[in-house]
């Protein structure tokens, strides 16, 4: 299988990759992609392997991260513990109604795997366009830029493995987020793109104070 960034992902049927994150953990490197492989078109499923960092050759097979009946994209991973967090954007498939996108984690354990029970959907108050996260060894930060009805924001929550915190409005956007920027976490900075005016974009940087 190859993706359209030319990588070849072993083992898979023809489909369509997008989203392609790499996470280095030790010796190895955790690929994580979205994948619309299955019988409902343009409705994709995050899947993962490890790779030697040496070489990059398969370290055991691909596998599924998360299945849902939504299309989930723009995957974003973390080292955290002996593992890592994704947290990625749902969106509703064709046809739903008054259903808007979520944001969604899950925790992985050492070897790339889902650890069960740890799939959860976030509480952020709008509609993700994308989504980051960035973790310190107790905790997880997660940023996402939200198309609201007034127009946007960048929003954040802590979470935790007992639980996660409400989401705090960081940024007010006067116009909805591009879906193709997803923010960045730098420490206590934030970078976010803002369009204060079609086709005026900018990279804007705020200092966020975590608990």
């Amino acid at each position: 299988m190859k993706s359209k960034s030319g990588m070849t992902f072993p083992g898979s049927t023809a489909s369509v990759q997008t989203n392609v994150q790499l996470l280095t953990r030790g010796e190895h490197v955790l690929l994580v992609w979205s994948d619309a492989r299955g019988t409902t078109p343009g409705i994709a499923d995050l899947y993962g392997v490890r790779l030697a960092a040496k070489d990059l050759t398969p370290v055991g097979p691909e596998h599924l991260l998360a299945t849902t009946p939504a299309h989930s994209r723009s995957p974003s991973a973390a080292a955290f513990g002996e593992g890592a967090v994704v947290a990625w954007v749902e969106d509703p498939p064709p046809g739903s109604e008054g259903v808007s996108s979520a944001v969604m984690l899950e925790r992985l354990d050492s070897g790339g795997e889902p650890v069960a029970g740890t799939l959860t959907t976030l509480p952020f108050a709008g509609s993700p366009e994308g989504v980051t996260v960035a973790c310190s060894e107790r905790d997880c930060r997660v940023v996402a830029t939200l198309s609201t009805e007034d127009g946007g924001g960048v929003d954040a929550l802590e979470w935790r493995p007992d639980g996660e915190g409400a989401a705090q409005r960081l940024v007010r956007l006067a116009t909805r987020p591009n879906d193709a920027v997803a923010p960045v976490v730098l420490g206590n900075d934030l970078f976010y793109a803002d369009e204060a005016r079609k086709g005026d974009v900018r990279l804007r940087r705020v200092g966020v104070r975590w608990r």
